[in-house]
């Protein structure tokens, strides 16, 4: 907190200092106080409508994968050409340092108050340069610039990213998206050790206990949590899983909605059912000892080593846990993908947590703040929608085989919330119709996978299998369970995408260490009743203030029927 405000401090003094004698200047939004969405006129952002180069000065993160061609780097790359040549802007680098480093080099430059003039920034940052007025109004040239496919991009999941980004009425920011809706659990167990215990696919949690309990004990082997952020803070192992929450209707790292009001998940009482459901396996043996720190590395060696009988991941991690046995045993139909219904015999909604990964900002005072939104539309342009320009994607995009990803030259770079999820929609119908026009809505990445896919498919090739095992030729792919889960609204979102409040800023991260913690000792060795008293304390730590103050947001941000950005 006294970071913060140190920050906060020096911050709001380079204001004043550097406003001092400086004239304002015409950005083309001086007339936002009264501004009308219903009066915008659309333009085309494609249109090099500059009679000189625009000149901006940008933040990136070093792409260490990318191998540049002759005479190119981070400083002259194929996208800063494309920006130059056929939108008119003209692109330096304020700083370029690594992925890792960005939040810091970031947090240094607001402190000299010598500012890029687009950057990336974080939640927190964001909402510094919001309070203290540093950031441009993007509200009137995001309605007149956006394309259609980005505004459709940017609300695939919901409102709840553009919200965000929306202050007073008045867009801030533009968020960078994630594949969200591809982050939701499933679940993939050993159809032959089914067979041999004579018990079918699980359906519920009934069934899904006693499947994990007999093929445990049956075969000496346990079973996997390996899906990250449900337990644990992020980048955590012990995540137990979400899956396992997900079919208690409990929602451990998310805000959730009961009787008109916000109530942190990880203090509900479901959560106790699912914590009772990884104990009784964890005290049987069927849980892996190791389930709050093994990684990937050692996942994927047990499962070779046949000493897993169940695995919880999202959908496309199956593939990569199960390969190395595959390739190992050559056999190919030991595993199968499955998804339950929950505790109350209903679909079960799966956590997918909508929140964007940071901000893309334009400096006060930029003469043009449309260039962000160009910069927007040329990559979910040349990234999603370009499907069928092979050329054009192989120049800006990544080279054959999905390899050389240039894409991270891109200044602005939301994501789909489940692009991998629609190339296999339309694989499935492809394969279904022979209508070249879902081949074609494809995006070229995805032509890529499913390509190496028809390997396996026609020839066996144990090489591909890992490709096959997700894409529109297995039938049976956790692909298609994740489809149907997105197409029917299987999900639960967070439903507080606000700014950390004032008591957050001071606790929350003690409370999350707390509730994992808790989880964990309960579940191997402790006693549920210590449920109660981690609730207890959850509350002291100031989780009482906490859930008052997220209402107080909720109440101001429940209703955005008024809100133009997400229409």
């Amino acid at each position: 907190m006294r970071k913060r405000s140190i920050l906060l401090l020096a911050l709001a003094l380079i204001m004043v200092l550097s406003a001092c004698g400086q004239p304002p200047v015409d950005n083309g939004n001086k007339d936002n106080d009264v501004f009308d969405p219903t009066q915008i006129v659309r333009k085309d952002w494609k249109e090099n409508e500059y009679a000189e180069p625009v000149d901006v000065t940008v933040t990136r993160y070093d792409p260490t994968s990318v191998e540049y061609g002759p005479g190119e780097s981070i400083d002259n790359s194929v996208w800063d050409r494309a920006y130059l040549e056929e939108l008119g802007i003209r692109v330096k680098n304020k700083w370029v340092v690594e992925y890792a480093q960005m939040a810091t080099k970031t947090n240094l430059m607001l402190s000299s108050g010598d500012l890029a003039d687009i950057f990336f920034v974080n939640e927190e940052q964001f909402a510094e340069l919001v309070e203290l007025d540093m950031i441009e109004d993007l509200s009137k040239v995001y309605l007149e610039y956006v394309s259609d496919e980005a505004k459709e991009l940017l609300l695939e999941a919901g409102p709840s990213a553009m919200a965000s980004s929306t202050i007073d009425g008045r867009l801030m920011a533009i968020p960078k998206t994630m594949n969200w809706l591809e982050i939701m659990g499933a679940g993939w167990i050993r159809k032959d050790w089914l067979d041999k215990a004579g018990l079918g696919v699980p359906t519920n949690p009934e069934e899904l206990e006693n499947a994990m309990l007999t093929i445990a004990k049956d075969n000496k082997a346990t079973n996997l949590l390996l899906t990250k952020d449900s337990l644990g803070p992020a980048d955590s192992n012990f995540a137990g899983n979400n899956y396992i929450f997900d079919i208690f209707n409990s929602y451990p790292l998310l805000w959730v909605e009961k009787n008109g009001k916000l109530e942190w998940g990880g203090i509900q009482p479901e959560v106790k059912d699912a914590l009772s459901f990884l104990k009784r396996l964890y005290d049987a043996g069927a849980l892996n000892k190791e389930f709050s720190s093994i990684d990937n590395a050692k996942g994927v060696e047990d499962i070779a080593n046949s000493k897993v009988g169940t695995l919880f991941a999202d959908f496309w991690s199956g593939a990569y846990y199960i390969n190395q046995q595959v390739s190992l045993t050559g056999e190919t139909d030991n595993w199968v993908a499955f998804d339950i219904n929950n505790s109350k015999g209903t679909p079960t909604k799966h956590a997918s947590p909508v929140k964007p990964e940071g901000y893309y900002v334009v400096r006060k005072g930029y003469e043009h703040p449309e260039v962000l939104i160009k910069f927007l539309n040329m990559h979910v342009q040349e990234f999603y929608i370009n499907c069928t320009d092979k050329d054009r994607y192989l120049y800006l995009v990544q080279d054959e085989n999905n390899k050389n990803p240039k894409w991270n030259l891109s200044v602005c770079q939301p994501g789909r919330s489940y692009n991998n999820i629609l190339n296999y929609r339309n694989m499935r119908a492809y394969l279904e119709t022979g209508d070249e026009a879902y081949w074609n809505k494809i995006s070229l990445f995805g032509k890529t996978n499913q390509e190496t896919a028809k390997k396996f498919e026609e020839t066996g090739d144990l090489k591909s299998w890992q490709n096959w095992f997700n894409s529109g030729y297995n039938p049976g792919a956790a692909s298609g369970i994740t489809s149907v889960n997105i197409e029917n609204g299987n999900y639960q979102s967070d439903a507080f995408y606000g700014f950390m409040t004032p008591t957050m800023k001071d606790s929350w991260g003690l409370m999350q260490s707390r509730q994992q913690e808790a989880f964990q000792n309960i579940v191997n060795g402790g006693d549920l009743a210590d449920f109660d008293a981690f609730v207890a304390e959850w509350k002291a730590l100031g989780g009482d203030t906490i859930t008052d103050e997220v209402n107080d947001w909720y109440e101001n941000y429940r209703d955005l029927s008024d809100n133009p950005f997400i229409k």
